[in-house]
């Protein structure tokens, strides 16, 4: 993330209690709900465009976004599918 010397996969992975990124992969339904929030409460622009869609990428396998705003939207949504049948995003 911005001003820190840890990227984004790693946050995340220590924020949901993983050891590794790769335990990111692995989560349950609910661990994904939980990682979609932890992911919610950042701001987009707290990390770079690249580091949102390489999460994007490795977490959901869904295709890079234009703008980190997107980036970030787009791993919320498909985190938790429910966000997006309710409306919220």
């Amino acid at each position: 993330m911005k001003g820190l010397s840890v990227n984004l996969l790693e946050y995340l992975a220590h924020e949901v209690g993983c050891s590794c990124i790769s335990d990111l992969l692995r989560l349950s339904t609910e661990d994904r709900i939980q990682l979609a929030q932890v992911v919610e409460t950042l701001p987009p622009d707290g990390a770079e465009r690249r580091e949102w869609n390489a999460a994007l990428m490795y977490l959901t396998g869904a295709p890079l976004e234009m703008t980190a705003k997107a980036a970030h939207r787009q791993l919320i949504i498909r985190l938790d599918p429910s966000l997006k049948r309710r409306g919220n995003r």
